[in-house]
């Protein structure tokens, strides 16, 4: 009888340890933004972000393209640790035609973009976006865009009348969005300087209920971009997971 409730005694221990084990497993897979291994470095710290090459707002529906040369990272910071609040200036922004088949740039449209958030200057699109973290099936982490405040629109992109532009004169950019972390990302790798996160209808296909919009078309953006921390830990290796 001893020997029994002895065993019994074991197979609970055994069994609580094990259940201890797998919440805090639980607990370390919360989606988070580490700074030198650290969550609570990342709360409050402040963000700097550019784009590698030229970048793109792809309207299949319309057959245009929005193409700008570069976005900044105007004003970024991180609120919780899966969660960052962003303002982004889009500059040397043009509208191509592109192919309905191929999706190839054709030529620039008569199409003159006018920043309304930002003193009207040309060829500028001012936006902003809370980011939050998250895993997805894949084992990969991702960053689901969505704007600030929430239900409104990421950007209004408004254009000059009288240039015989085909497109409406004023179009907002509503919906979700989703970045893939391509380095930085510490479920396959190390904390980096300046993470990397790319956009483009590939990965938007994996993500069939977050849906771009631009006026009532679906839309895709086309981007790869730098995150930098400028704040008390600037110069320090992060990512997320």
């Amino acid at each position: 009888m001893q020997k029994h409730l002895l065993r019994v005694l074991g197979l609970s221990l055994l069994a609580a340890v094990g259940l201890m084990a797998f919440a805090a497993a639980g607990a370390q897979a919360a989606p988070e933004t580490r700074i030198l291994g650290s969550s609570a470095l990342a709360i409050n710290e402040t963000v700097g972000g550019s784009q590698i090459g030229t970048g793109a707002l792809k309207v299949p529906a319309l057959s245009v393209e929005i193409v700008c040369n570069t976005l900044s990272v105007t004003e970024g910071k991180i609120l919780e640790p899966s969660l960052a609040l962003g303002k982004i200036l889009f500059e040397g922004c043009v509208v191509w035609s592109i192919e309905k088949v191929t999706l190839k740039l054709i030529e620039v449209l008569p199409c003159q973009i006018l920043d309304s958030k930002n003193g009207n200057k040309i060829g500028h699109i001012t936006a902003a976006a809370f980011l939050k973290v998250f895993l997805h099936t894949d084992g990969r982490t991702y960053l689901l865009a969505s704007p600030d405040p929430a239900g409104s629109a990421f950007a209004v992109v408004n254009y000059t009348s009288g240039t015989g532009c085909p497109i409406p004169l004023k179009q907002e950019v509503t919906g979700n969005t989703v970045f893939k972390v391509v380095t930085g990302d510490l479920t396959v790798g190390p904390e980096v300087l300046e993470p990397e996160i790319e956009n483009n209808e590939a990965i938007a296909k994996l993500f069939p209920a977050d849906v771009l919009k631009y006026g009532i078309n679906e839309a895709f953006v086309i981007n790869k971009a730098l995150l930098k921390l400028t704040g008390a830990h600037k110069g320090c290796k992060w990512g997320v997971l």
